[in-house]
């Protein structure tokens, strides 16, 4: 199956403004979007062939979080709401400037308040090993 993507801007204001299935749609949305544009900033159609992706539906989804707090205070520097993926990544590391990164990869259906306390656990748990404790 085609799919039509109908994009406009370059590098940072690079942006989908619409899909479609139909070709001859995909172009009617592009002219009408092109009626507006001015010199560089036009929308062209990019085209994609479903087809081509392979997925193994025998792999799990799961969603992964990023996380850093300071290493002293706790203080959470970000976090990164769940995204979906299908390979386990968890991982834990003390950058230089103090700060503790986490990533942690977790059941599909976790929220981003319940990441965040297991994420907080499992720094404690680092930190306690860290420390002897």
């Amino acid at each position: 199956m085609k799919v039509y993507v109908i994009t406009s801007g370059c590098y940072s204001s690079y942006h989908i403004n619409a899909v479609s299935l139909d070709k001859r749609e995909a172009e009617e949305m592009c002219a009408t979007l092109n009626d507006d544009m001015f010199l560089n900033n036009y929308s062209e159609i990019e085209e994609y062939d479903t087809d081509e992706i392979k997925v193994n539906t025998n792999n799990a989804i799961k969603t992964r979080f990023y996380m850093a707090v300071d290493k002293n205070t706790g203080f959470q520097i970000y976090f990164q709401s769940g995204f979906l993926v299908t390979k386990d990544v968890n991982e834990i590391s003390v950058t230089a400037d103090g700060s503790i990164e986490i990533i942690a990869t977790l059941p599909r259906e976790t929220t981003d308040e319940e990441a965040k306390k297991i994420m907080l656990d499992r720094i404690a748990e680092f930190k306690a090993k860290r420390a002897n404790i």
